[in-house]
């Protein structure tokens, strides 16, 4: 269910706020070892959330600005979260766990915006706050419960992220060019729920741009982009399995460096 109410402010200008709930379903863990952890046949209830947002939007100058921006309060219970567990009885090794171990507390709130700053230049701006803690992460060590939500972190989750860029329109060789050069940031974050300073990502930020050339007749487009111009080495993926049991394993994925793309679309 969800319920929201808004209020015209001005003519330019609404509010809004709203509450609503959801949910992941249950199932069974299709990687699961009921050799090692036969409770594992028993499945995993669903994930619940309920979600609370106030939010204001709006435009101003005669429309060449607008924006919207939201603030938000989210209550997770019985969260889905995959484990790695040793099993000693009835078998020896170690288990991927899907389980219902997590409670989490989510907040923040994001803004973004469009600004018209000439009939040929536009800007767009978005910056978001995050703040995710477990309030409870349940684990089983020699078959007993316990609650390590002290020692756990949300997997990317950063703090702050933010995004700028501008686009100059033109006309040329009869058809319309946009260029747009932009910025992205991302605040230091976690790959994995046990942190780990060879692991963590340290806050990056990404350079990119793109050029895009429209035919007059609207049925070809030309398209020359480029991502990651600074070449910026940054993990996007990762696991932890410290200790002897997993060899003390540290396994990351990391973002595609400097790469360029031309493309060349055709509709009809």
């Amino acid at each position: 269910p969800r319920v929201s109410v808004s209020y015209d402010l001005t003519e330019e200008l609404t509010g809004y706020a709203s509450i609503g709930q959801g949910f992941k379903s249950g199932g069974w863990d299709m990687r699961g070892d009921a050799a090692l952890v036969p409770s594992t046949v028993n499945g995993y209830q669903p994930e619940t959330v309920t979600t609370y947002e106030l939010g204001l939007k709006g435009t101003a100058f005669d429309n060449r600005l607008s924006f919207a921006s939201a603030a938000f309060y989210s209550d997770y219970t019985d969260q889905q979260i995959t484990t790695q567990q040793v099993a000693t009885l009835p078998a020896v090794g170690v288990a991927s766990v899907v389980d219902n171990a997590g409670a989490s507390t989510i907040y923040g709130f994001e803004f973004e915006g469009r600004a018209f700053i000439t009939d040929s230049i536009t800007s767009n701006v978005s910056v978001g706050y995050l703040k995710n803690e477990f309030d409870q992460f349940i684990t089983r060590i020699s078959g007993a419960p316990v609650d390590i939500s002290n020692l756990r972190e949300p997997q990317n989750s950063p703090e702050w992220s933010a995004f700028w860029g501008v686009t100059w329109t033109g006309d040329v060789a009869g058809g319309e060019l946009n260029i747009t050069p932009s910025i992205s940031y991302r605040s230091d974050y976690h790959l994995f729920d046990a942190p780990d300073p060879i692991l963590d990502q340290d806050a990056y930020t990404l350079v990119d741009l793109a050029a895009i050339w429209i035919a007059p007749n609207g049925h070809y487009q030309v398209a020359l982009t480029g991502k990651n111009l600074t070449d910026e080495e940054y993990k996007v993926g990762g696991y932890n399995f410290a200790g002897a049991t997993f060899n003390n394993s540290i396994d990351a994925f990391y973002g595609p460096p400097r790469t360029w793309q031309v493309g060349l679309t055709y509709r009809y």
